[in-house]
């Protein structure tokens, strides 16, 4: 219909509440609960008003199905032709096609071409054409025009009255329309008369239609209209149902879980709910959530549970907006977790000094290894540049900064490391977990051990995070026990090579010592001895040899000790600065997990403000 919302029915426009002591229903769930309760009031006012009904219903003159069945048949004959053009759909509507004419008026009214000012009247002019040759949809439309009031002077009686011949003439969306008016009052002209409004839902739901289905069974179930029958309610709710109509998915399973209408059955109880929270009904999501929280007709899953309480997009990303997770959802969820904690603690500024102090540790730690040959250096990189190891111990430093200082903003991240009173130990972290919307992460710094990341995005940073500085096995990640490591055994391998050069640069001060005190002896002699001296210190003839025929002159010594005194020099230089990143690592990683402890109250203020119902009423 253009002008009333049809289709897929809601509660809010039945002005009907399903009946449930714990109050868990639909209504619940809408934006204005007490227009709801206004319109159950003016129901039952009418219904005594109205027992003394002037007209009978089964006096209502219907025409047979011939002209429904011609109509059906100029319609289908006219949709065969879809790519048919305007200017020959424009002809067949002058020559007096009624089919044509009604959808010449759509066309205007649809604004399917481009349109002028006077754009409704052509589309009115058309629509009363056919209407004048009795095209249920024709009739229809136009009845929406004068009902309305637009570019029509406002007119409900001729509205209602041209929308009840359409619906007199088995168009099943002007029936429905009819139930409506009659069961809400459409206007000053439509009285409430609840048994005309079960008198068309039946008709519209007599040919097969979803929404006047759930309509009509909410009136059973209610006893609007009629008598209450829960059993012919329940088979109009399946019926709906079965047709993809999402409340009415919705209410088949609650049907099953109280037994009302059929038999007890929360298997098929869960298989309605589960196949309504997938059509999109938040209510139904939160009841499946129930039943994986208490085994209702599937095994009990925690972490089900609380994937179907959270409001969440198709991403599973948290959002606001959604009035069921805010009043139905979140409360379920701190039935689980507990409530997120009202935290006090120093102030937003007094951290803001603690973040700059680490993101200027963490930008010394990856320019201090961001190692490139025509970049300035220390001197203890000389000879070292070329070494493909210590080519990749300091860019696995560099890297591991670069990905640390990419996470800290997430600090700022609503759910991000907060701290609720309660986490199932279902939720702790572990490789390949099937959570990715809530995990809870060993913090050495807090007092219950755990601090939690809550929705999908912070929970992606969390598992970063995690990877980054406490991940030991896996071989192709960077993180901080990797760093560490390499670094601690690259100190090993300095430390053992410095201690060479030392015993080095020992053997070469004796060996020179004793060509000073072996000079006033003879040729023969001072060769026999030195030979004799460099044999001790496991040094073969051949590298004495240089001295053999200028046995005063130990120069080549010299310049080897010179040598070794400067190696000496730039491995204690560089072991110097690899303790250095070591001690950076730690006051990085020791940093970061205590600031994320001492400042979780912000955090936890933070998640508050977008979802006040995760605390405590």
């Amino acid at each position: 219909m253009m002008w009333a919302a049809l289709g897929c029915s809601t509660l809010a426009s039945l002005g009907i509440a399903m009946d449930d002591p714990s109050k868990d229903s639909l209504a619940t769930a809408l934006n204005s609960p007490e227009s709801i309760v206004a319109d159950i009031n003016i129901v039952r006012e009418a219904d005594g008003r109205k027992s003394d009904q002037k007209r009978k219903l089964d006096a209502l003159d219907f025409p047979s199905q011939t002209e429904a069945i011609a109509e059906e048949s100029a319609e289908k004959r006219l949709r065969s032709t879809e790519e048919i053009s305007v200017e020959e759909l424009i002809e067949q509507a002058q020559a007096g096609d009624r089919e044509a004419q009604y959808r010449l008026g759509t066309v205007y009214h649809k604004g399917k071409m481009k349109l002028d000012s006077d754009a409704a009247k052509e589309a009115i002019r058309w629509f009363t054409k056919a209407a004048d040759q009795g095209h249920a949809k024709a009739l229809y439309e136009l009845g929406g025009y004068y009902y309305s009031g637009e570019s029509l002077e406002y007119d409900a009686e001729k509205g209602f009255k041209l929308i009840e011949k359409a619906a007199q003439k088995n168009y099943v969306v002007a029936q429905i329309t009819l139930g409506d008016y009659y069961l809400l009052g459409g206007s000053d002209y439509v009285d409430i008369d609840l048994k005309k409004a079960v008198f068309w839902y039946k008709k519209a739901a007599a040919q097969g239609d979803c929404d006047a289905q759930f309509k009509l069974a909410e009136c059973y179930t209610k006893g609007t209209g009629t008598r209450k029958n829960k059993n012919q309610a329940f088979q109009l709710y399946r019926e709906a149902a079965e047709q993809g109509h999402l409340e009415a998915q919705y209410t088949v399973g609650r049907c099953y879980a109280e037994g009302r209408g059929v038999a007890k059955d929360l298997n098929q109880a869960f298989a309605w709910f589960k196949k309504a929270a997938l059509s999109g009904s938040e209510e139904a999501r939160y009841k499946v959530g129930c039943c994986y929280r208490d085994g209702y007709g599937v095994n009990k899953d925690v972490i089900e549970a609380v994937r179907h309480f959270l409001p969440a997009d198709e991403y599973g990303n948290l959002i606001t907006s959604h009035y069921v997770g805010h009043y139905i959802g979140f409360p379920a969820l701190r039935e689980v977790l507990g409530p997120l904690k009202k935290l006090t603690g120093p102030s937003e500024t007094f951290f803001e000094k603690w973040m700059q102090d680490l993101k200027q540790l963490i930008a010394k730690l990856i320019k201090d290894n961001d190692i490139k040959a025509d970049s300035p250096m220390p001197h203890f990189w000389q000879g070292r540049i070329e070494n493909p190891e210590l080519l990749d111990l300091h860019q696995a430093l560099s890297d591991f900064g670069i990905a640390l200082f990419s996470l800290l903003d997430a600090v700022n991240l609503p759910g991000f490391m907060v701290n609720f009173a309660t986490v199932p130990f279902e939720f702790d972290y572990k490789p390949n977990h099937k959570s990715d919307f809530l995990k809870a992460y060993l913090s050495p710094f807090s007092y219950n051990g755990y601090l939690t990341c809550f929705g999908k995005e912070a929970v992606a940073k969390g598992d970063l995070l995690h990877q980054l500085m406490e991940q030991q096995d896996e071989q192709d990640s960077i993180s901080y026990t990797q760093v560490y490591d390499l670094i601690q055994k690259r100190i090993e391998i300095e430390t053992m090579s410095e201690k060479d050069t030392q015993v080095n640069t020992t053997i070469l001060d004796t060996l020179i010592r004793s060509i000073g005190e072996l000079r006033g002896s003879g040729q023969e002699t001072y060769h026999q001895e030195m030979l004799k001296e460099a044999q001790s210190y496991g040094i073969s003839a051949e590298d004495i040899m240089p001295l053999e025929n200028s046995p005063i002159n130990p120069i080549s010594y010299l310049k080897k000790k010179v040598h070794y005194e400067e190696l000496s020099q730039e491995q204690r230089s560089y072991l110097v600065f690899l303790k250095e990143q070591m001690t950076m690592l730690k006051q990085i990683k020791d940093g970061l997990f205590n600031y994320l402890w001492k400042s979780v109250h912000l955090r936890n203020q933070r998640l508050l403000q977008v979802y006040p119902r995760l605390a405590n009423d």
